[in-house]
């Protein structure tokens, strides 16, 4: 272990009240479902590490409530975040209209091309679905998403969503060091020629 880097990375799993949001998460970190899983309250956390590339590296996710009153908790998390999950009902219409709106909460605070977001659709396990599933990639191609469908019930496709979400975090975060060097050191050489022609300048 004392080889193995160890760093961190932000996730938030957004969307309406009872859409299946923390079942997600139990399932994914605790591989448990509790159909009697109380509303969260706020914000909660988890955690779960993952090796890529040879190193261990910690993902925390953040858990949110779907109630408005608590949606400038939700707010002040966003921009530490790099991944975000869009979580729906598919047998309930509202909670995917209202998508546009969490949408809109993560634009209003960072810039949405600097982020990884994927849309879900949950509880696929249920009858009487009201969006489709055309309809629900549509909307995500648009807006340039990527989408899947789960059932945290049934544990389906709940891990296969993260683990590719977390490739894609690590991979923007990994791209972003690389922009973020060569400004650095674009900087560096353009103060070093200042500084030469500086000194060898004669009034």
């Amino acid at each position: 272990m004392d080889n193995i880097e160890i760093s961190k990375f932000n996730i938030m799993i957004l969307g309406e009240m009872s859409v299946g949001k923390s079942s997600i998460c139990q399932v994914h970190v605790k591989l448990v479902f509790d159909k009697y899983m109380l509303p969260t309250i706020g914000v909660e956390n988890f955690t779960k590490k993952k090796i890529i590339d040879g190193k261990e590296y910690t993902f925390k996710i953040f858990d949110t409530a779907g109630e408005e009153k608590y949606k400038s908790i939700s707010t002040n998390a966003i921009n530490i975040c790099t991944g975000f999950i869009l979580v729906f009902d598919v047998t309930k219409a509202d909670t995917f209209h209202k998508i546009e709106s969490w949408v809109n909460t993560i634009s209003d605070n960072v810039a949405l091309e600097d982020k990884v977001i994927y849309l879900v659709g949950n509880k696929i396990d249920l009858e009487n679905r009201e969006v489709s599933e055309g309809q629900a990639k549509i909307y995500a191609i648009q807006n340039n998403f990527k989408y899947f469908e789960a059932s945290a019930k049934e544990q389906k496709n709940i891990n296969e969503i993260f683990d590719q979400l977390y490739m894609d975090v690590y991979n923007l975060s990994k791209k972003s060091n690389k922009v973020n060097d060569s400004i650095r050191l674009n900087l560096e050489n353009f103060k070093e020629k200042k500084n030469k022609k500086g000194c060898c300048s004669h009034n």
